[in-house]
């Protein structure tokens, strides 16, 4: 009888690591793996879903404010409305103006000028 029960627990142990049960194990930590990659890609695509997104709404509201730029500049190119706005504005007409720059980025006046 101590004889039985000592091969009953062989078998036992032969069971829990038997190749069936290691095939169970792969089984489960490939489904473990491939779970995971699923999860992870998914959320690789939403990220990226959503990044596209982002950028297209930024790019329409970039669109629409260069609209209103572009108009906002066309009404100030016209000449006549500039002479008002300068008038409006008491802006006086730059005259004898002497350049200290090339560019003409810093002016001074002439104080000899009448």
């Amino acid at each position: 009888m101590g004889n039985d029960i000592k091969i009953n627990l062989r078998q036992k142990r032969a069971g829990l690591f038997g190749p069936l049960a290691i095939l169970n194990a792969g089984l489960m930590a490939t489904a473990l793996v491939l779970i995971l990659y699923f999860v992870f890609s998914s959320n690789a695509i939403a990220a990226q879903r959503y990044s596209i997104r982002h950028l297209s709404e930024k790019s329409a509201s970039l669109s629409a404010e260069n609209g209103v730029l572009m108009a906002e500049r066309a009404r100030f190119e016209d000449s006549a409305l500039l002479s008002d706005f300068a008038r409006a504005e008491n802006m006086v007409e730059a005259r004898d103006v002497a350049y200290i720059f090339e560019n003409g980025s810093v002016a001074v006046t002439d104080r000899n000028a009448p």
